[in-house]
């Protein structure tokens, strides 16, 4: 009789993602949770608080499965965790950027737009390293087949 093994079976379906799953759902867990009424903490800053969960999320998923994948899949979840990282960290540090906290001056009118170019730039490679990722897996998991099918 075979052995049911959750973890295992986890694993398979999520396919060394695990770990960032886990970062996002701790990462709603802690936008749900009220943290403003214990320590003073912009909306923002909230925000930040959970981006930098999944950042972190991204970047013990590049550790733990090292040796499991490949050039692309490591530099994906190196690419998305660093991102997330420097988007928290903007949105942690400069809580004005809400509109609706605090009056905003030309200069931190002008920042705003140059984070939102910056990291709006920035993000165009780390979605093309993303689908680089996306289609040599698609390509192993159909040349696979095609082996399989082949003998």
């Amino acid at each position: 009789m075979p052995r049911f093994n959750l973890l295992t079976i986890l694993r398979q379906a999520t396919r060394n993602e695990e770990i960032v799953l886990l970062s996002l759902i701790a990462a709603v867990c802690l936008l749900n949770f009220p943290l403003q009424h214990y320590i003073i903490l912009s909306r923002f800053q909230h925000y930040a608080a959970g981006i930098c969960v999944v950042a972190v999320g991204f970047l013990i998923q590049l550790v733990w499965s090292w040796r499991q994948i490949g050039l692309w899949g490591r530099l994906t979840f190196l690419a998305s965790g660093l991102y997330l990282a420097g988007f928290a960290g903007l949105f942690f540090i400069n809580p004005w950027l809400d509109s609706s906290v605090s009056l905003q001056t030309e200069s931190q009118m002008t920042e705003k737009d140059i984070y939102a170019a910056i990291f709006a730039v920035s993000g165009i490679p780390v979605g093309l390293i993303w689908i680089r990722w996306c289609s040599e897996e698609f390509q192993n998991k159909h040349g696979r087949k095609e082996q399989v099918t082949d003998d």
